[in-house]
């Protein structure tokens, strides 16, 4: 759907974004269905108890080709933020700053943000000014995620390639488990088989043990849903990367959205 200018024209950084993604999640999925494996893991039974102990005997290096398309995707979404107060520049009052302070402030904390913000207001029109400061991008604030945006942005940009490793998210729900959620829900616990139970570990390493399964609630075909987090910086550290930047797109993508709406635009 269109929504006209300069939306259309925004949004083509978020659009980017996602193509990005698209191609970091079929890249992903190659490393992990071709030979030979990234992953292996193996599972022995501890002979004192009768458990069942899952470890990683097997873990390869991540391509270095990720963290180019994780770099492409995250510059992109932070540059959407900066285009879309640009345009509200424009239609307020661009001569009233600089052109290099018309950017999307986002704070490490409520005073930073003030102070920086400061130097963009004069340019931008009330509303404007309200809608930005009523997100509140800052850590600690209601808008403290697009801080993991920044954060990854400004390593990619003048530092290094971001850093990621292996993480294991989650692994196949076991009868006690299926059992309490069954009983939580009110339905019938054949229902949740299949599922998986959330159950994150990373960064992953050889010898890493995935899950101690009792001997009662051992079955067959245990599965680990395996994937890749962010390594840095603190405030994103651990965090799935593919669903991570999924989010970062929608969230940008509603603010410029959110501006439309408002009439900040026009």
């Amino acid at each position: 759907m269109s929504l006209g200018e300069p939306v259309d024209s925004i949004l083509l950084k978020t659009k980017r974004a996602h193509k990005h993604v698209l191609d970091l999640e079929t890249a992903y999925r190659t490393f992990g269905t071709t030979e030979p494996y990234p992953y292996t893991v193996a599972f022995e039974t501890d002979p004192n108890t009768g458990d069942r102990l899952y470890s990683l005997s097997k873990v390869a290096p991540i391509p270095q080709d990720f963290a180019l398309l994780i770099g492409d995707a995250i510059n992109n979404i932070r540059s959407c933020l900066d285009h879309a107060v640009y345009a509200l520049v424009k239609v307020a009052n661009r001569n009233a700053i600089k052109r290099r302070d018309a950017k999307f402030i986002i704070g490490d904390s409520p005073g930073d943000f003030k102070t920086k913000f400061e130097r963009v207001k004069p340019g931008l029109r009330e509303d404007a000014i309200k809608a930005i400061e009523g997100i509140q991008p800052y850590i600690g604030g209601a808008g403290e995620y697009l801080c993991h945006i920044n954060g990854l942005a400004n390593i990619d940009k003048h530092r290094l390639l971001l850093t990621i490793w292996g993480s294991c998210e989650a692994h196949s729900i076991l009868p006690s488990q299926r059992q309490w959620v069954a009983d939580f829900q009110g339905k019938d616990p054949a229902v949740f088989e299949g599922a998986f139970m959330g159950h994150r570990i990373s960064p992953l390493k050889v010898g890493d043990i995935l899950l101690r399964v009792p001997k009662a609630e051992v079955e067959e075909n245990m599965e680990f849903r395996l994937n890749i987090a962010f390594a840095e910086p603190q405030i994103c550290k651990g965090n799935p990367v593919i669903e991570s930047l999924h989010q970062m797109r929608e969230v940008v993508s509603q603010i410029v959205v959110d501006f439309w709406r408002f009439g900040l635009f026009r």
